[in-house]
């Protein structure tokens, strides 16, 4: 095989794997990639967070022992909070004409995954977006099912927008990524906006066969930090930014669906919201609802006095 490196016009796919203190898995998810059985040339980018453990140094080994197919980046402080900046780094470096994805603690199951989506969007160009089945590891219980139970076939669109975090995981994502990057800049490349743009602009295709592992509650995962409800709020509020602008974005073509997400949205940070609310000290609520009073009749002269002395 030639040196991939050298020959990037050869390359039809860019895998991306983006880690963080998964030196557990990360072995798992690299191998998955590298034992995919393919008729074309395919490219692993891989972003090692700064990492705190050994997660960056099995990752340059990898890098050595294959460097005609891993491009490595390598963080010296952590930069998850500006996902946008180190994605498009690595999405302006890939080659490929389509694009894969991997998380560190993830791992493909299937080693003709690639070549099937790849036959398959080669063949319909109307699709924007091809997906298949995922099997949900419990990393601490080692309890598993399966991600979804839909039928092989298309996807419908509006559905997908609706449900964008919860039809497929982000292993199974397959679709045209240098058409991608000439239509979108590097706010829309986190999973949520790659979905719903995705879904607006083409067909969903879904093969109703597992190809890939993802795991929940790992260290550092997201599934883990959300334990916390504390984290729940910003969440939620970064969300409903996003749905307003894809809302904009898209002209209102997809409005109905974009008001119904929203809606569960704003319903579940309020239940969120209500159950920190009850776990406050008395003092605490009282300090809340006069912050809120300030507020809400506009007593300005009382406003900074009265938050800096109640912590708020």
């Amino acid at each position: 095989m030639s040196n991939l490196k050298e020959d990037k016009e050869e390359i039809k796919v860019s895998v991306f794997i983006v880690a963080y203190n998964q030196e557990d898995y990360i072995k798992e998810a690299l191998d998955g990639v590298l034992n995919q059985k393919t008729t074309f040339q395919y490219e692993i980018l891989v972003h090692d967070d700064a990492s705190t453990d050994n997660t960056g140094k099995i990752i340059r080994d990898y890098e050595n022992r294959y460097p005609d197919r891993i491009i490595a980046f390598y963080e010296e402080t952590n930069s998850y909070s500006h996902y946008w900046d180190f994605g498009n780094r690595m999405f302006q470096t890939a080659s490929g004409i389509y694009a894969a994805f991997c998380d560190g603690d993830d791992y493909w199951t299937d080693e003709n995954k690639l070549q099937m989506q790849f036959d398959f969007m080669e063949s319909h160009p109307e699709y924007s977006l091809c997906v298949h089945n995922s099997l949900v590891l419990n990393a601490k219980t080692g309890e598993s099912g399966l991600y979804a139970n839909y039928s092989t076939g298309e996807l419908p669109q509006g559905y997908v927008i609706e449900r964008a975090g919860a039809v497929f995981h982000t292993s199974s994502h397959f679709f045209r990524f240098q058409e991608w990057l000439r239509n979108h800049d590097s706010t829309d490349t986190y999973d949520l906006a790659r979905v719903c743009y995705l879904a607006s602009e083409g067909k969903i295709m879904y093969f109703d066969k597992c190809m890939s592992v993802y795991r929940i509650h790992t260290k550092e995962s997201w599934t883990e930090n959300i334990t916390n409800k504390y984290n729940l709020i910003p969440d939620f509020i970064n969300r409903l930014s996003f749905y307003k602008k894809f809302d904009e974005d898209t002209d209102f073509r997809w409005h109905e669906n974009v008001s119904k997400i929203s809606s569960g949205i704003e319903y579940q940070m309020f239940y969120e919201m209500r159950a920190i609310y009850r776990n406050l000290s008395f003092r605490r609520r009282m300090n809340l609802w006069l912050a809120w009073t300030v507020d809400c009749f506009g007593l300005y002269p009382l406003r900074t006095w009265i938050k800096t002395h109640i912590g708020i």
